[in-house]
């Protein structure tokens, strides 16, 4: 594909049309919701606007339960060297990297992956549709064919620039003016396609908040309406039946002191606003019901009994886990991309070859485990499967390859251990 600058332009102006569909669900994340422009305001009454962040709720949820636990890599040649390496590379940045990746995913339903490499070390980073376009080919794997990252050197400089990555190692570099973009030169990086992946959040790419945004509007408006409605009369009036006060000032000394004399026949009482507060209240349960089953959750401040089981808990949390499992199955589809390149790069720099299709993964959920139950099954399973696929069923075991070498070594030193025992037994 021949990149020209009409090329090029065009796809500046597709982003800038990008940007301003995306904005939205980065300004819902961030708490700035339509509420904040669009209520009716009252110049004589209260004009409360409440936000509730239903949106940023779930997204952060969907992110603890389903990516707390780092991820697992699994040789399926039962080889744990390339396991250590990978290990020994990626456990710096990968654990937060795959959290922010997925979260921007879920966010805009979808996100990209940049891969690059600094101190000879290779490293991935998240863009967004606000920060980045990617030109896709209309071929069955949807090929990148280009991809443009917008940025700004800190945040104090006014001239924004543009990486555009190309497949065979290019980088052309152009700044912003206006709708043009001026050519300031050309680089390398170190990949022959294009080192950026377009990550979804499913397969259709949207985003959570397009399903709950007017439920998550009207629930912002109704209690709002009802806050207002209170701050209104949140001072109760007097009522005087039989008398008057003659100054304004009568009336500051009675609420001052309390006490008030009156003459007989004379009677004064609070007139209050009787609110219908229960079609509120049903409205406002009502749609944060919706909200919930919209958004595949759960509310986990929701009183149980006593005496719910074990199998009741998992089936509340059936759908949650489904839609964390689509977590965990566009983010492996990521992960198999990013060890495609990163054996690319250790081929290169390192002679090392190994098929990146040999390497599993194995996502944990963040839920309380029975770790007595796990153990009894893995002691009747220890003749049928390997250690390391038994030692993956436990959250708390990073790396299984790791621990299975660290079971053999200890083990190793303490059959040592009893050699040198009987040794001296025997003199």
């Amino acid at each position: 594909m021949e990149v020209t600058q009409e090329l090029l332009i065009k796809c500046l102006e597709a982003f800038r049309q990008q940007q301003l569909e995306k904005q939205k669900y980065q300004d819902y994340y961030d708490g700035k919701h339509d509420i904040l422009s669009t209520y009716k305001f009252n110049p004589k009454r209260a004009n409360m606007k409440i936000v509730v962040n239903w949106f940023k709720k779930f997204l952060q949820d969907e992110l603890a339960f389903s990516l707390s636990n780092p991820v697992n890599y699994i040789d399926k040649t039962a080889n744990p060297e390339y396991i250590d390496r990978i290990d020994l590379d990626f456990s710096t940045w990968e654990k937060v990297h795959n959290q922010k990746l997925m979260l921007k995913v879920n966010t805009f339903g979808h996100a990209y992956e940049l891969r690059y490499l600094k101190d000879n070390e290779f490293k991935a980073t998240v863009l967004t549709p606000l920060n980045c376009f990617v030109l896709e080919g209309n071929d069955a794997d949807r090929t990148v064919q280009l991809a443009m990252h917008f940025y700004k050197e800190n945040q104090f400089s006014e001239v924004e620039k543009v990486d555009v990555y190309l497949p065979n190692k290019i980088v052309q570099h152009y700044e912003v003016d206006g709708d043009e973009l001026i050519t300031k030169g050309q680089s390398t990086h170190a990949f022959i396609n294009v080192p950026v992946t377009v990550v979804e959040a499913n397969t259709e790419r949207k985003s959570m908040l397009d399903d709950i945004k007017d439920l998550v509007d009207a629930y912002n408006t109704t209690i709002s309406n009802m806050c207002n409605e209170l701050s209104d009369f949140r001072m109760a009036l007097i009522k005087v039946i039989g008398t008057r006060f003659e100054t304004e000032d009568d009336i500051s000394k009675m609420v001052e002191k309390g006490v008030i004399e009156l003459q007989t026949g004379a009677d004064i009482d609070y007139l209050i606003k009787n609110l219908p507060d229960q079609f509120a209240n049903s409205t406002l349960k009502e749609i944060k019901e919706n909200i919930y089953k919209q958004a595949s959750h759960i509310d986990t401040n929701e009183k149980l009994s006593s005496n719910t089981s074990g199998s009741a808990l998992q089936g509340r949390l059936i759908t949650l886990s489904n839609k964390c499992s689509t977590i965990h199955t566009m983010l492996e589809q990521c992960i198999k991309s990013r060890l495609k390149e990163y054996f690319y790069i250790l081929r290169i720099r390192e002679n090392i070859e190994y098929d990146y299709r040999l390497i599993s993964q194995k996502f944990t959920m963040n839920v309380p485990n029975d770790l007595l139950h796990l153990a009894d099954i893995a002691s009747k399973l220890k003749d049928i499967f390997a250690y390391e696929t038994l030692y993956s069923l436990f959250p708390f075991v990073e790396n299984p390859s790791v621990e299975y070498q660290k079971y053999l070594k200890e083990r190793e030193t303490l059959m040592e251990s009893e050699v040198d025992l009987d040794a001296i037994g025997n003199d």
